[in-house]
């Protein structure tokens, strides 16, 4: 009498484990999902679908508007000139902040004394809270104590209202962010010269730019 041993297959014993990965790995973010959907999402769908209506929640009371509230929207000149205000933010901190952030990415991977000194002093405002970073630059632009003022006063310079001018606060506030994530940007670009040398030289077979090449800037590879 023979028996035989059945042993499940190679194939179902990976799908069983990767699966099983899966399960933990999911299990462990559910908890930031949650939190997310509750406190973003969820928020985000309410407010666009009360965009279709007068809301009256003392009351209790919606009534159907359809798009009313968008065209009154359009015709608001303060909203209209806050909607020019961010544009303007975005187009001076995206591409200056982003540029530099590479400039100092390239210049840290050179090998020298203090560098991780810099590193580390370039990217410290990026994790120092908002609040404490803005207090601290609230103090700088001081219109009489600040000092950036006392600088431009040894300089023979004019003092600046900063933050107290209509004209001068949105500056003011692109030049804090661009300083506030230059370190994000930073961190974002160096090290490429990391990766391994198979991976390099693929990326040079794939066609980057050739002032890309002779400046030796670090270049983004999107797998398809």
């Amino acid at each position: 009498m023979s028996t035989s041993l059945t042993f499940p297959s190679f194939k179902h014993w990976f799908l069983v484990s990767h699966r099983r990965k899966y399960f933990h790995a999911y299990l462990f973010i559910a908890p930031i999902i949650i939190l997310f959907g509750i406190f973003r999402v969820y928020p985000a769908i309410q407010t666009l679908a009360y965009s279709f209506y007068n809301v009256e929640l003392l009351r209790h009371r919606f009534t159907f508007i359809g798009m009313e509230n968008f065209f009154s929207l359009l015709e608001d000149k303060i909203f209209l000139k806050a909607a020019l205000n961010t544009l303007m933010y975005v187009g001076c901190i995206v591409p200056i902040s982003a540029g530099i952030g590479m400039i100092l990415a390239v210049i840290l991977c050179a090998k020298f004394r203090f560098r991780q000194f810099f590193k580390a002093v370039y990217f410290s405002p990026f994790i120092t809270s908002t609040v404490a970073a803005a207090m601290v630059w609230w103090w700088l632009y001081n219109p009489q104590f600040g000092l950036f003022n006392n600088i431009f006063k040894l300089l023979y310079l004019p003092p600046q209202s900063w933050l107290m001018s209509s004209r001068q606060a949105l500056m003011s506030i692109i030049i804090f962010s661009i300083w506030k994530t230059l370190g994000y940007n930073m961190i974002t670009s160096r090290d490429y010269r990391q990766f391994p040398n198979s991976i390099m030289r693929q990326l040079e077979l794939m066609g980057p730019t050739t002032w890309c090449n002779s400046l030796k800037l670090p270049y983004l590879y999107l797998p398809q």
